[in-house]
């Protein structure tokens, strides 16, 4: 009689290819799943960015962090120049992130004026700023434009992206709070500004600026860049540091940096980031964040500005 017995060495590679294959259609399954669910989003910052990097058409678009977001009021803005306006401002973000987004809006028209709000310690080198990249994975293969900025999140990210649950891991929480279809818990904002009611009941704290600042050189290459793509369209672009409820102390060189820029490239800065009119506490929510009645009188204020270098 003849020895049917199993090779082993067959028998355990073929179980370890039904492994991998098992995880392989699970996570093409569940990874269209989440990316169904994350597109119905109606709600929230992850909308946003869908809207900003997909849908805007507006003529004026404000460009920066949280301090984008809560103190520029768009509706004031198009009242002033007569225009279309939205803020794609977006919380914890840096110049990656807002290079990235105007790649996006470029590859698909041209807005007649960008207004770019940056920060104190703007080009500071920190390693979590590119972590923060991860907001952006969803768009990786939606918007291809956006690989090489997602891709400096780490050596290996082009390999990690092949898996469709992973362009989706960050986005899980967002995505049971801010679905319509899954809660309907939809809150308005005004064209992407989010105004804050709450008042700030201390007194102005100081900022001592750090002797020595590690500048990030790819932050200043895509600052650069920011500033050139707008050149080469023909963007107005005004760059600007909005009001801080703070006293801040030594020379920053992120600051110098953007002046320097804008001598270099012809583009008006506004630095509000020490202005009188706004040591105010019943302007902020927090020491760094104006709320409604302070982005209000900021709002009015940058037109003014505008109009006035025009």
């Amino acid at each position: 009689m003849i020895n049917k017995t199993k090779n082993p060495i067959l028998s355990f590679f073929v179980k370890v290819f039904s492994f991998i294959l098992i995880l392989a259609i699970s996570d093409i399954i569940l990874g269209n799943i989440l990316s169904r669910l994350f597109f119905m989003q109606t709600d929230g910052a992850y909308f946003r960015t869908t809207y900003s990097i997909q849908n805007t058409s507006q003529e004026i678009l404000i460009f920066g962090s949280s301090r984008a977001t809560y103190h520029y009021n768009p509706q004031i803005i198009e009242k002033a120049f007569n225009s279309s306006c939205y803020n794609v401002g977006k919380n914890a973000s840096t110049i990656l992130y807002q290079y990235a987004i105007l790649k996006s809006v470029l590859k698909r028209y041209t807005p007649k004026s960008i207004i770019l709000d940056l920060n104190i310690g703007e080009f500071e080198y920190l390693e979590s700023d590119y972590e923060k990249l991860s907001s952006l994975l969803p768009y990786y293969y939606t918007n291809p434009e956006l690989k090489d900025v997602i891709n400096l999140r780490s050596k290996f990210e082009k390999y990690k992206v092949l898996s469709n649950v992973y362009l989706y891991n960050s986005t899980l929480y967002s995505i049971l709070r801010e679905n319509e279809f899954l809660n309907g818990n939809k809150k308005e904002d005004i064209n992407g500004f989010l105004p804050l009611s709450i008042k700030y009941n201390y007194p102005i704290d100081t900022l001592n600026i750090k002797p020595k600042q590690h500048i990030d050189s790819t932050k200043l290459h895509f600052f650069e860049n920011f500033i050139k793509d707008c050149k080469k369209r023909g963007i107005s672009l005004y760059l600007v540091i909005s009001p801080y409820y703070r006293i801040i102390i030594g020379q920053d060189k992120s600051v110098s940096i953007i002046n320097e820029f804008s001598q270099r490239y012809n583009i008006p800065f506004f630095n509000l980031s020490q202005e009188s009119t706004f040591y105010d506490n019943n302007l902020y929510k927090d020491p760094l964040h104006l709320n409604v009645n302070g982005a209000e009188i900021f709002t009015k204020r940058i037109c003014d500005l505008i109009i006035y270098n025009k």
